[in-house]
């Protein structure tokens, strides 16, 4: 490159920098000439006559310390607005794209556990028999009367575990206690029968319990006598449940001793409903014609009901309905059994008629997975209790909520299915289900 000759030298033209004091451009000195320039190099650099080479390894001594913490700065705060800007973007394509969809275009279900979630898988829906339960008593001790165990000390004690079994005959709600403090090795326990109300309570004293058990709410245990269990609100120094049964019965409050800790059995005596010969003339003959009408016409909404009965439905994922009459809330269910077939889920729900012997209305249908089955003209109820199923396939849960004068079960299945529900005035496999409400799921 030709270098500029100067007057004083043969030195190439270097720069100079001028440090801006001021944002006032009338401070900065004006050049008149290149001579003027040369005038102000330093000595050493006007005698250079080759270029100037520069370590880059040393560059950064060379730069000025604000200079480095300026530098540093900026690329801090051009990193920190990237990183939000690519936040704000993502964000606002996942709403304008809304939830996310599986393979198959369904988008996935959060389940919000229940409260009452806990105290509702300690009853367990599948019956054993006689001969596995521990100490199982004769019923010739089984009364209606008040009976007591236990003695009242100082001693305070731990309510563990709560557990409700169903076998043959009987069933048993049972309590594990745990010692706190004291030498004492069971609480007093009392046990009590109402029978005006078919209600037994059991208070356990000096007990106090860490579950998470729900107070003042019923949790449906559903056998044949065994209506429900809920735990009544308490100062903090005794326990207290009740026990709502179906029908009158007889029980035994006693403790095993076959465990370190006390367990206590509160063995309850199930009655099977009577039914009488009234009832089947009554409803027979009426259900009967419209089992055959209702395979063959297309079934209606539920919120449409049909003039005539219904009291069977086909295999659809249409809306479902059964009619039989009833106009009152005299209804009622006191049992309950499902099992999983080779071709479809069954649930039976034993019905006791109402007026007149009448069955209560029910409407179902069917929205994405879940199936809600609704039953009205039913007797004053407040319960809820949630069944999981583990061995059943394509159903997850059952939930079952009784308020007021309805019960409403929702199946929680893991893919679209067809369903039905049905009356049925006979059940040769289960004689005690007689009159029952039957939902069945396809597999």
């Amino acid at each position: 490159m030709p270098e500029l000759p100067t007057s004083n030298s043969g030195s190439p033209l270097t720069q100079k920098r001028v440090t801006m004091n001021t944002l006032n451009t009338s401070s900065i000195p004006k050049i008149d000439s290149l001579e003027h320039v040369e005038r102000e190099l330093p000595p050493q650099l006007t005698r250079v006559r080759q270029p100037l080479k520069v370590d880059i390894n040393q560059r950064p001594a060379r730069l000025d310390p604000e200079e480095k913490g300026s530098s540093a700065k900026i690329v801090i705060w051009v990193v920190i607005v990237i990183v939000l800007a690519i936040a704000a973007y993502l964000g606002l394509k996942s709403f304008l794209n809304g939830p996310s969809t599986t393979d198959n275009g369904v988008t996935p279900t959060t389940y919000v556990t229940p409260v009452v979630e806990f105290i509702s898988t300690i009853v367990d829906p599948e019956d054993k028999k006689d001969a596995d339960a521990d100490s199982k008593a004769s019923f010739a001790l089984f009364t209606q009367g008040a009976q007591n165990m236990g003695s009242d000390s100082d001693t305070t004690f731990d309510l563990t575990k709560v557990s409700v079994q169903k076998y043959e005959t009987f069933t048993r709600v049972a309590f594990t206690i745990d010692k706190i403090d004291g030498i004492g090795n069971l609480p007093l326990i009392n046990a009590s029968y109402d029978k005006t109300t078919d209600e037994i309570t059991l208070n356990i004293l000096k007990t106090t319990t860490t579950l998470d058990i729900p107070t003042s709410k019923e949790i449906l245990v559903n056998t044949l006598t065994v209506d429900s269990l809920s735990r009544v609100t308490t100062d903090n120094t005794m326990e207290k449940f009740l026990v709502k049964l179906s029908s009158p019965t007889v029980y035994l409050l006693q403790v095993s001793n076959s465990s370190d800790s006390p367990m206590i059995y509160l063995d309850i005596k199930e009655v099977t409903p009577s039914v009488t010969p009234t009832s089947l003339v009554t409803i027979s003959p009426s259900l009967t014609p419209s089992i055959t009408s209702s395979l063959t016409t297309p079934t209606p909404s539920p919120t449409e009901l049909p003039s005539g009965e219904v009291s069977e439905n086909v295999y659809s994922k249409d809306a479902q309905i059964l009619n039989n009459g009833l106009t009152n809330n005299s209804a009622s269910f006191s049992g309950y059994y499902y099992f999983d077939g080779p071709a479809e889920f069954t649930y039976k729900a034993q019905i006791n008629p109402g007026t007149n012997g009448k069955l209560p209305s029910v409407s179902a249908k069917l929205d994405g997975l879940t199936l809600t089955v609704e039953v009205t003209n039913l007797t004053y109820r407040d319960a809820t209790a949630t069944i999981n199923f583990t061995n059943v396939s394509g159903i997850q849960k059952m939930d079952v909520v009784s308020a007021a004068n309805k019960r409403t079960y929702t199946f929680t299945l893991s893919s679209s299915k067809e369903y039905r529900i049905a009356y049925k005035l006979n059940d040769t496999a289960d004689k005690k289900f007689a009159y029952a409400l039957w939902i069945q799921i396809k597999h």
